[in-house]
């Protein structure tokens, strides 16, 4: 999995990289951090458009191919569906005049990603109450687990009492 700083890089890159295929999938997995299956996946499903073969039909990326591996890897790594990579690797094909809808998609990623972030900080805190509950309850040598949902149906909560 590639880390922030590894995004920040292909993003930032300035100098011009060379389309000379140089890398089998599993050189270029190993300089990048995927898994080379992950790697024939995404070539399959059209996101590396510049990857060429050789005259035995082997992938060979070039270091520009591993930018667009960076790239594709980050988006996916925010959830992004393959439908919606597949669009932006073929925005990105198109130029300049597709920076706006790229914004968009990004923008929309991001409001989606925030959303879920909430949603586990929020399952973060239930957690980590429920493990202090349950550790006062070990501490105090409590008897009942009263935030058990069981306890408080009829028919369970007497079957309690008669233990």
């Amino acid at each position: 999995m590639l880390d922030l700083a590894d995004c920040i890089k292909s993003i930032s890159m300035t100098k011009n990289l060379s389309d000379e295929p140089a890398y089998t999938v599993k050189e270029a997995s190993e300089k990048v951090g995927v898994s080379a299956h992950t790697l024939r996946y995404y070539d399959k499903m059209n996101l590396f458009p510049l990857v060429k073969r050789n005259a035995a039909n082997v992938r060979l990326f070039s270091e520009a191919d591993l930018e667009w591996i960076r790239i594709v890897e980050c988006l996916r790594s925010t959830d992004m569906p393959i439908h919606e990579v597949q669009h932006y690797v073929s925005l990105c094909l198109k130029g300049n005049s597709t920076i706006d809808e790229r914004v968009d998609i990004i923008k929309k990623n991001e409001a989606i990603l925030r959303q879920k972030i909430e949603q586990m900080q929020y399952n973060l805190q239930l957690l980590q109450f429920k493990m202090n509950y349950y550790l006062k309850i070990q501490q105090d040598r409590q008897k009942e687990d009263l935030l058990n949902p069981i306890y408080h149906t009829k028919k369970d909560k007497k079957e309690l009492e008669e233990r």
